[in-house]
């Protein structure tokens, strides 16, 4: 697989509001982060893990590795 031609946006909404967000450019390896939803704590919230194509979709092969919600 080629690389991306731009890089890919990744973001996360709580209810419809971004709470983080992160560009990969044209590298192919995975990155770690984390996010504190901390402030969301004891509520039901909906949570949208987002991928979008930064203009060009040219090999914007991307997605999410094992996503995971820690509570402390």
């Amino acid at each position: 697989l080629a690389p991306s031609d731009d890089g890919v946006d990744f973001a996360v909404l709580v209810d419809g509001e971004t709470v983080w967000t992160g560009r990969q450019t044209r590298q192919e390896q995975p990155e770690s982060f984390e996010v504190d939803l901390s402030a969301h704590a004891g509520r039901d919230i909906e949570l949208t893990l987002q991928v979008d194509a930064i203009g060009n979709a040219g090999h914007d092969w991307a997605h999410w590795l094992r996503p995971v919600t820690v509570l402390e």
